[in-house]
């Protein structure tokens, strides 16, 4: 079982967030773990909602089933998935009021079938490549958050 946890300040709302945590059709835009979203690409923000995907994983796409197991907007999403038959998925995306701006942090863990597992050194890559790709997405839902600020005007 592998873990991988980061956070990131983001100048902006707790709703932004939300709103691109839960619209799988911009998943591959900004989480280098999703390749393409198919159609339909519902949101992800009530429990059972469900999409298909082609997700990144270590350098290999892998067809996969992501759904939502919890919903507590804007503050926390729990998604779990499959990759294949070989490989579980479970992120944890949280959105916190700090100071002016938020925190957005994301934890993945994600099981290997043993056969794929493979040796020590496998091990090593998969976790630096996942981690390289959970921060990844964390920075890049930071700027598309900061971009979709309401622009505010001194009067």
């Amino acid at each position: 079982m592998g873990h991988v946890r980061y956070s990131g300040h983001v100048d902006g709302t707790e709703e932004a967030a939300w709103d691109l945590v839960t619209r799988s059709a911009l998943y591959p835009e900004w989480d280098p773990l999703f390749c393409r979203v198919t159609p339909p690409a519902m949101p992800l923000d009530r429990p059972g909602a469900s999409i298909d995907a082609v997700l990144r994983m270590a350098g290999r796409q892998i067809s996969g089933h992501v759904e939502v197991a919890a919903a507590e907007p804007p503050d926390r999403l729990l998604l779990v998935g499959v990759a294949g038959e070989d490989v579980r998925l479970t992120w944890t995306w949280r959105v916190a009021r700090l100071g002016r701006g938020i925190e957005v942090s994301v934890e993945l863990d994600y099981e290997l079938a043993e056969h794929i597992a493979g040796d020590v050194a496998d091990l090593v890559f998969v976790e630096r490549a996942v981690g390289r790709g959970v921060r990844a997405a964390v920075e890049n839902l930071a700027d598309l958050v900061q971009v979709r600020q309401p622009v505010l005007v001194d009067s």
